[in-house]
C-alpha cells in the first residue's frame, strides 16, 4: 500500500468513525424514548412509531458501515435518514438543524466515496 492509499483509507475510517458516533448518539435516544426526540417528533406531527423506526435505521446504518458486506447498505440507510431529516428541517424552517444535517450528508458522501471497494 502506497502513501496515498494509506491516507485515503485512514481518512475514510476517521470519517466513518465520526458518522458512527453521530448516528449512534442520535439513534439511541430515539430508541430509548428520550424526552427531546419524543418532543421533536410530536412537534413535527410524526407518529410515535416513526421515532423508533428512524432510531433503528440510524443505529443499523452506523453499525453496518463497518463490515465490508454491509457497508453499502449502511451508507444507503444513513443517506435515507439524512434525506428525511433535510425534508423535515426544510418544512419547519429549522435552519441550524438543517446545517448540521447537511454537514453529516457531506461527511456521509465523502466517507462512502473513500471507503468504496474498487472493482
Amino acid at each position: 500500500m502506497d502513501f496515498r492509499q494509506h491516507w485515503t483509507t485512514l481518512a475514510g475510517l476517521v470519517m466513518s468513525a465520526l458518522l458512527t458516533l453521530g448516528f449512534l448518539s442520535s439513534g439511541i435516544p430515539k430508541l430509548l424514548d428520550a424526552e427531546i426526540p419524543a418532543i421533536e417528533f410530536a412537534v413535527w406531527g410524526y407518529p410515535k412509531w416513526m421515532q423508533y423506526f428512524v432510531g433503528v435505521l440510524e443505529v443499523l446504518g452506523a453499525l453496518a458501515i463497518w463490515h465490508r458486506y454491509t457497508m453499502r447498505w449502511g451508507f444507503i440507510l444513513l443517506a435515507v435518514v439524512v434525506c428525511g431529516a433535510v425534508v423535515t428541517h426544510l418544512r419547519f424552517a429549522e435552519w441550524q438543524a438543517l446545517q448540521q444535517v447537511l454537514a453529516f450528508g457531506v461527511l456521509l458522501i465523502a466517507a462512502a466515496w473513500w471507503r468504496r471497494t474498487p472493482r
